[in-house]
């Protein structure tokens, strides 16, 4: 009885042990510079259950610790169960350099698939000032691999929507006081006016309900864009006094912008098997699967390329969730061929998709042990 007792004892303290959040400070190498980032993971988090990421952006001059200090989303992560990363921008000071770090959230997204267990159809951006700047980028340019975003006291600076070619229409939720000083919601020389920048959102995903207006009962405004039928929205939070911050329960907003992101991107995942422009593989395509039933621990594909070109393969179960980290690799002009390791994929049906800077296909196969 003792015994018992005591294994008891033991797996209760176990379970404390694994069952807590960590903090991390990582790093990737992009463009010959090391970049760094701050991560956080909630107690929940086991290594093996797929989890939301979140990734939160810093206000110019900030950093990734300060982000996470700004916002306390950190215990919004521990709540819900997801994982939040926090990149820092790099120069002095630091911000965002929109072109640059468009490919370093890409890659530091990929990284982090590749070692932490990724929902890949529940990736979120969210930015505070300057990156809300980014998050719209990513919002705009990543549309494929980020479900939804959340802005914070930033904009755009462009008016001229034409610039943006969005993949898929994707939802978002933005906040900005009526008083803010550093990026007036009216607007100025530099930046678009907030109402007119949401209403472009709107467009753009072709939303043709709304505004609908709705005052919370501390008094902020909420104001929303619908398009029932891809079930899209945009989402406008707005106070008179709230100077440039970011938005809490305790200060002048009296809403909490985590409680609402979050809400908000629970329900706005990423569809699965999202394609853009793609063409199924076949024999009568450049790209073709060798072997449609799959039987050994290799899947061969064939494709045929018009010039010296970078293929990324990628693959998805039944799902839609990506169950192989994708990598690069370069084939000259003609036929070639890319080899998979599938021997961790258990039996069931999987979707291929092969990405080349000229070209998508995608198709699906059958593992079978």
């Amino acid at each position: 009885m003792n015994v018992k007792k005591c294994l008891s004892a033991l797996l209760v303290l176990l379970g404390c042990i694994i069952a807590r959040a960590e903090d991390i400070d990582g790093s990737i190498f992009y463009m010959d510079t090391n970049r760094t980032y701050y991560l956080h993971t909630p107690p929940q988090y086991d290594g093996i259950t797929a989890v939301p990421l979140v990734i939160n952006m810093h206000f110019y001059g900030g950093s990734g610790h300060y982000q996470a200090s700004a916002s306390g989303m950190n215990a919004k992560s521990d709540a819900e169960g997801f994982i939040v990363v926090y990149p820092d921008a790099y120069g002095f000071p630091p911000s965002w350099k929109m072109d640059i770090d468009l490919g370093f959230i890409s890659n530091l997204m990929d990284s982090l698939i590749a070692d932490y267990s990724i929902d890949t159809l529940r990736i979120f951006a969210a930015g505070y000032s300057n990156g809300a700047f980014m998050a719209h980028v990513l919002a705009c340019n990543l549309s494929s691999r980020i479900a939804a975003a959340a802005f914070v006291s930033g904009g755009l600076m462009i008016t001229d929507w034409s610039e943006f070619k969005l993949e898929r229409a994707i939802s978002t939720m933005h906040f900005h006081a009526r008083n803010d000083p550093v990026l007036p919601y009216y607007g100025d020389e530099y930046y678009a006016p907030v109402e007119d920048m949401v209403s472009s959102w709107a467009g753009v995903n072709g939303c043709e309900t709304g505004p609908d207006s709705f005052y919370g009962p501390t008094g902020a405004l909420r104001q929303r864009w619908s398009n029932q039928e891809n079930d899209m929205e945009i989402i406008l939070w707005s106070t008179d006094n709230a100077d440039h911050g970011w938005p809490q329960d305790t200060n002048a907003y009296k809403i909490s912008a985590n409680d609402e992101m979050w809400d908000f991107f629970v329900a706005h995942p990423l569809p699965p098997h999202q394609s853009i422009d793609e063409k199924p593989l076949s024999p009568g395509h450049p790209a073709t699967l060798e072997h449609r039933t799959i039987s050994r621990n290799s899947l061969i594909i064939r494709f045929a390329l018009p010039k010296r070109e970078s293929v990324y393969p990628q693959i998805f179960d039944a799902s839609g969730r990506r169950c192989m980290f994708p990598f690069e690799v370069v084939r000259e002009a003609g036929e070639c061929r890319v080899i998979l390791d599938i021997s961790n994929a258990g039996s069931g049906v999987y979707f291929c998709r092969i990405i080349t800077p000229s070209r998508a296909f995608s198709g699906s196969f059958v593992v079978i042990h």
